[in-house]
Parts: C-alpha cells; sequence; structure tokens
C-alpha cells in the first residue's frame, strides 16, 4: 500500500504541534543534520569541549539513522535552554506508517490490550506506554516511550502517523514517580496541541 501510494504521487499532508520552549523540529535527513550540528558546534565545543560536542553529534546521528529506517520524517528536542524555561529532558520523532485498513486496526487492537488507551478521550488517538530497563549499555539506565497513534486524514485507515515520545531516566523512576510523570504531563500536553494542516493546491 505504502509503495502504490508513493507511485501514484500520493503525498502526507503536513502537520504542526506546539513544542515546549527551547525546542526545535528537524526533518529526518541528512541535510538538516549536517546543518544543526554546524549550529551546535561552536557553541557545544566553547561550553562543554571536544568530547561533548562528538558524543551529541554520534547520538543525534544514530538516532536520525533509526528514524529513517522506521519511516521518520521529523525529530523534535531540546536544543537551547531558555532562561526561566523548565528544561524537558525528552524527545520526540514523527513517522508514518501504511498498511491495509485490516492491518492497521489490527495494530492498533493490540495496543489497547496490551493497556493503550485512547489520547485525551479521542477515539482518533491511541496512547501506548511502556518502559525498558538497561539501555545507553547502562543496567541503571531505563528509557519510558509514549507512542501516539492516529490515521492520516482520506486514507481510509490505511496509514497512520506515530508520534513516539523518549525519556531516558534512572531505573526505578517509574509509574508514580514526580519527575517522570511532569515529563509526560508536558508531552502529553504538547501532543495535545497536535492539528493537520489544509492541503494546498499544487
Amino acid at each position: 500500500m505504502t509503495d502504490l501510494r508513493r507511485e501514484l504521487g500520493a503525498v502526507d499532508p503536513e502537520w504542526t504541534m506546539m513544542l515546549p520552549a527551547g525546542w526545535e523540529r528537524i526533518d529526518a535527513d541528512d541535510r538538516s543534520l549536517d546543518e544543526l550540528l554546524e549550529r551546535l558546534k561552536q557553541r557545544l565545543m566553547r561550553e562543554h569541549g571536544v568530547v561533548a560536542y562528538a558524543q551529541t553529534s554520534e547520538r543525534l546521528r544514530r538516532a536520525i539513522a533509526d528514524l529513517q529506517a522506521r519511516g521518520g520524517t521529523a525529530l523534535m528536542l531540546p536544543l537551547e535552554q531558555v532562561e526561566g524555561a523548565q528544561y524537558i529532558p525528552a524527545s520526540l520523532s514523527a513517522a508514518f506508517i501504511g498498511a491495509s485498513r485490516e492491518e492497521l486496526d489490527a495494530t492498533v487492537a493490540g495496543l489497547v490490550a496490551d493497556g493503550a488507551i485512547a489520547f485525551g478521550g479521542d477515539r482518533r488517538w491511541v496512547r501506548a506506554q511502556s518502559t525498558q530497563h538497561g539501555v545507553e549499555g547502562e543496567e541503571a539506565a531505563a528509557l519510558t516511550t509514549v507512542r501516539y497513534l492516529t490515521p492520516v486524514p482520506r486514507t481510509q485507515r490505511t496509514r497512520a502517523l506515530v508520534l513516539t515520545g523518549s525519556v531516558l531516566h534512572d531505573v526505578g523512576h517509574e509509574e508514580g514517580d514526580p519527575f517522570l510523570e511532569g515529563v509526560l504531563r508536558v508531552l502529553d500536553t504538547h501532543v495535545a496541541t497536535f492539528r493537520w494542516l489544509p492541503r494546498t493546491a499544487s
């Protein structure tokens, strides 16, 4: 289905959403990544040294490569510390997925069976949350992931957008932890501002 849509010239609709202070949205392509790293290079090397820049560069390249492999289109993350605004140690990615209507419905049903819920009471959105321990090669590190899935308009539920929020934290900072719950509330609040943009005439 995805390949056929591309062959027929179908284009996924544009979208927008509010982001936390200091966050930016970048396209998931090598050119956008290179431009971002060039912008960050001088500041990171001046404030944190060559090693910090190298580590940041490698993490971002891995993140973009992984996102591209999953059909990702955009990465949203904190890039600037804004005075008076709380730093949110998380990121969001956006990816389009394509399947038959039955396959996509089965995917949603599986998420619901695993505990996913309608996001904000809107049945067009499904929110699924999970936590993985022992990430980044550290036994004490955990990754909580929140996936927000919604069908793409006018595709008869054969295509969906998945927004994925990722929060790296210490093991033990799971459900009920004030820090993690606060970060997840921020992600929920901003994803709730998501909207599709009107298609423009070609």
